[in-house]
């Protein structure tokens, strides 16, 4: 069944990290009749870090088994207007809204026709790079997701160390450094 809603930020990446209640809420959204218009992603990023502009994407992969049929669309974030508390709010392009809204619909008619033959996530991606500034050592980030407009936001990471989300030090490859950034 298509029920899936990851959150998978290439930088921020850790599910234990999610809020039960959280993860509870999700678990009813239906991203295939939840109107994309109403998405915003929410994040703070600690000092040193940003995000590659024009890297954030929303991206919807759904398979009919029985007939191989598959969808693989991906559809531009833009970042808006600050959200609470400073962070950096991200919403699906305008542009990319009714492509998204069509592969919903043919989603939705696949898990209705054969839902045991049918599987799908919707995620969310951008690309960290560091800003040139140090990042503190003990750096944390958090991230809120709305899934309906007007809707409340929903804490996805909270205040979560970053080194333990990278699971490793803190790159310092030159080819990670912000050509152009969002911070």
């Amino acid at each position: 069944m298509i029920r899936a809603v990851l959150l998978s930020l290439s930088l921020l990446a850790s599910c234990t990290d999610v809020p039960l209640a959280t993860q509870a809420a999700l678990g009813e959204v239906d991203p295939l009749s939840a109107d994309p218009a109403g998405f915003v992603l929410f994040l703070s990023l600690p000092p040193g870090i940003g995000l590659r502009e024009s890297s954030g994407v929303m991206t919807l992969t759904a398979e009919r088994s029985d007939t191989e049929a598959r969808i693989d669309g991906s559809y531009r974030l833009e970042a808006i207007a600050m959200g609470p508390e400073g962070m950096l709010a991200f919403r699906v392009a305008p542009g990319d809204l009714e492509r998204l809204r069509a592969d919903q619909a043919t989603a939705a008619a696949w898990e209705t026709e054969v839902p045991e033959l049918s599987s799908g996530a919707l995620s969310i991606s951008a690309a960290g790079c560091l800003t040139g500034a140090p990042v503190p050592e003990d750096a944390r980030v958090s991230a809120r997701l709305r899934i309906a407009e007007g809707g409340p936001t929903l804490p996805v990471l909270r205040d979560a160390p970053l080194r333990r989300l990278l699971g490793e030090e803190m790159p310092q490859d030159p080819a990670a450094t912000c050509d152009a950034t969002i911070h």
